[in-house]
């Protein structure tokens, strides 16, 4: 795939998955309104997990969800933007900004190939994730993003890949700029791991959820959409 056109497909999904997405944010919003529940309201809290995930499953049914669609978007085509110039990354980048949606389905899918990596220790899955990270850029936050990269990083060594080269490769590709999550450029980021071959591999990999409610949780983690 063309640069371009992979620019307009994750462009295209990116808008996609984010329009998938505002009803079950809007119901989350009222319904915690509604019901006066604060974010330190343990029983209050329950009862609005239980009402997202009864009003996610019925709408599911005439919206399906877009999250494997656009994982195998990714798994198919990553290379393009392996592939790109650092301007074209820049541009890809741009292309997809300010959708918090969108960056919390990147780093729920960087989580899902380390676990690729470690069952195949296929080195694409390595290159997959580090494609998704560098789109996420650290949008989210950027501790959610360390930790992805520090997942990605042990899971390799642990099954006897170097990661050096691939964060290296990355880190010419992905942002220079301060991201919205964060301080530290992504590029900055990357190529600090690859200074660190001292991080110890550990023995399992972390799981982010991707249901509706853990999806809603990162999402108001710091009281932003």
């Amino acid at each position: 795939m063309e640069v371009k056109e992979f620019q307009e497909k994750i462009r295209g999904y990116a808008e996609q998955y984010r329009d998938w997405k505002r009803p079950i944010i809007e119901f989350h919003e009222k319904f915690r309104e509604e019901h006066h529940i604060g974010y330190f309201d343990k029983e209050g809290s329950k009862i609005l997990e239980q009402a997202v995930q009864e009003f996610s499953e019925k709408y599911q049914i005439q919206n399906p969800d877009l999250t494997e669609m656009i994982h195998s978007f990714l798994d198919q085509e990553y290379e393009a933007y392996l592939n790109a110039t650092q301007e074209e990354c820049d541009a890809i980048r741009a292309s997809i900004t300010d959708n918090r949606e969108f960056e919390n389905l990147l780093l729920s899918y960087v989580y899902d190939v380390a676990k690729k990596l470690r069952s195949t220790k296929d080195v694409k899955w390595l290159e997959r994730g580090l494609v998704a990270a560098s789109l996420e850029n650290s949008g989210m936050d950027y501790r959610d993003t360390i930790m992805c990269l520090r997942e990605l990083y042990q899971v390799a060594t642990l099954v006897g890949v170097d990661p050096n080269p691939y964060f290296e490769k990355t880190a010419g590709l992905a942002s220079r700029e301060k991201p919205r999550g964060g301080s530290t450029p992504l590029s900055v980021l990357l190529a600090g791991y690859t200074k660190k071959p001292e991080i110890p591999p550990k023995a399992e990999v972390i799981e982010i959820k991707n249901d509706p409610l853990s999806i809603l949780k990162r999402l108001f983690k710091f009281g932003g959409k």
